[in-house]
């Protein structure tokens, strides 16, 4: 027997696509036929989302097929991101990085969208940077910040927000940011793998008392757990100086002499104090994972096994959000979550899996 799917569905995944196809830069539609096989749906109905796609500036259609409509920016934009307002450097190297492929890849789409910085250490900065806001209709935040900072200060403005990292209970902005649960699970799966069984987790005190870095923690717990593997949380909560850094040292030169097969840092920010072990021959027997926040772990010599941002699918989100927007089909959710999954670098800390 035939199924009909409805009308409704179809035109909503065909708009998507087209959106999708325009990001990639890709001009021309199939025909009406092919269409109709990929989406499981009869000619006609293709026909129909056709027509109304034509009907909304998405496409123009001729004897010669279908063909999508160059991008004609409707609404401003900005990526607000925390940066030092003395030597104009970000904050968090990650959220560089994603500002800068960003700039990249809108430019290529004829896409404009400004960088709005911010400055937490100098409050003076503040109305400045409020001031601005009110130039731009959407904004795409990477600030840290508390709960209660964003909601505060976009009451009464124009501008709507898009989180690009998660808050502690702040369910105010619809969310589009990496999977910290997620990085946690793969890398304890990583380590597992790789014939690790008795790991450490290590990050600054400071750190670990956050929502993200909770999550790897939950996540690489729940893994670990279900492997009946155990496991160590190891942090500092003392001030950052040398005191700190010889006390961290000591305690990871001190890991493969307790029983611990491994160590995975939340933040790559120690992972050079894992120097004495490689420099003793003592890695990748003693594994080394880390999540690479600040770009140190893949740059070191050699380099670290890292999981990292998400950076590239986080920029097409963001990019398809702009095109429905100016489409006028993007639907702004408060609720709505969208977590990316890290990606993973192979570096030269951990076994291979053939000698697991």
């Amino acid at each position: 027997m035939r199924t009909y799917r409805k009308q409704t569905d179809v035109l909503t995944e065909l708009r998507e696509f087209v959106i999708a196809k325009r990001t990639e830069g890709v001009s021309r539609l199939d025909g009406e036929r092919a269409l109709a096989a990929q989406f499981a749906a009869g000619r006609p109905t293709i026909g129909k989302a056709l027509q109304q796609l034509e009907k909304d500036g998405l496409i123009h259609r001729s004897r010669s097929g279908a063909t999508i409509l160059p991008f004609r920016q409707k609404y401003r934009y900005a990526y607000a991101a925390q940066v030092h307002c003395i030597n104009d450097t970000f904050y968090f190297p990650a959220y560089k990085d994603l500002w800068m492929e960003l700039q990249k890849t809108a430019a290529e789409a004829g896409i404009r969208i400004d960088l709005l910085p911010y400055d937490p250490d100098y409050p003076e900065t503040q109305q400045e940077f409020l001031e601005k806001l009110d130039s731009f209709d959407l904004v795409f935040f990477s600030l840290f910040f508390n709960s209660t900072f964003l909601p505060e200060v976009l009451r009464g403005r124009k501008c709507r927000a898009v989180l690009l990292n998660e808050l502690d209970e702040c369910d105010d902005f619809p969310l589009y940011a990496l999977d910290n649960f997620e990085t946690g699970a793969m890398a304890a799966r990583i380590l597992l793998e790789r014939g690790y069984r008795r790991p450490a987790l290590s990050a600054p005190g400071i750190n670990t008392a956050s929502l993200d870095f909770r999550q790897r923690v939950n996540g690489f717990a729940e893994v670990m757990e279900k492997a009946g593997c155990r496991f160590q949380l190891l942090s500092s909560y003392m001030d950052l100086g040398i005191e700190e850094i010889n006390l961290m040292q000591r305690c990871i030169m001190r890991l493969p002499r307790l029983g611990f097969d491994s160590v995975f840092f939340l933040d790559d920010h120690w992972v050079m104090l894992c120097d004495p072990l490689i420099e003793a021959g003592m890695v990748p027997e003693f594994g080394i994972l880390a999540f690479d926040g600040n770009m140190i772990a893949r740059t070191h010599n050699p380099p670290i096994d890292t999981l990292s941002h998400g950076t590239l699918p986080l920029v097409r989100k963001v990019q398809e959000i702009i095109f429905a927007e100016e489409a006028g089909f993007f639907r702004y959710d408060p609720s709505f979550r969208f977590r990316i999954a890290p990606d993973y670098f192979p570096g030269k800390t951990l076994r291979t899996r053939q000698n697991a």
